[in-house]
């Protein structure tokens, strides 16, 4: 990170998370739409510096029944959900300042909604 190699990085859940800028400018300069997972900083911060990405931010419908899933899934420890859960607050308010807001409570309309939305932006810039 000292050596300018990100974009943008961010701690999330006491791991470092990052987008490399040759990684980004790549896909830019390939003229695909590119779809990429970023924490919400990250995202806002690359929003800042390219005034072209579109944001999209998926959420639960029920935070709680997100919680409960995450913990039947049985993959993260209770001080990583109980991390996860403070950021949560946090990502809900930051994610007004995305673009579009996705409510995933049923996948197959979550998925449509966001092919919807990548072909909104298709068209426009065609």
């Amino acid at each position: 990170m000292k050596n300018g190699e990100f974009l943008e990085h961010q701690e999330v859940h006491g791991d470092l998370y990052g987008t490399e800028k040759s990684e980004f400018h790549s896909l830019v300069h390939s003229g695909k739409i590119g779809i990429m997972e970023l924490d919400v900083h990250g995202a806002l911060a690359l929003k800042e510096k390219y005034d072209n990405i579109v944001l999209v931010f998926i959420r639960p419908s029920d935070p709680y029944e997100a919680i409960e899933r995450l913990k039947k899934r049985a993959t993260e420890n209770k001080q990583a959900i109980e991390t996860r859960i403070k950021r949560f607050d946090v990502e809900l308010e930051l994610s007004k300042r995305y673009d579009h807001i996705i409510i995933n409570d049923d996948l197959q309309k979550a998925q449509k909604r966001l092919v919807e939305i990548i072909k909104s932006y298709k068209k426009s810039s065609a």
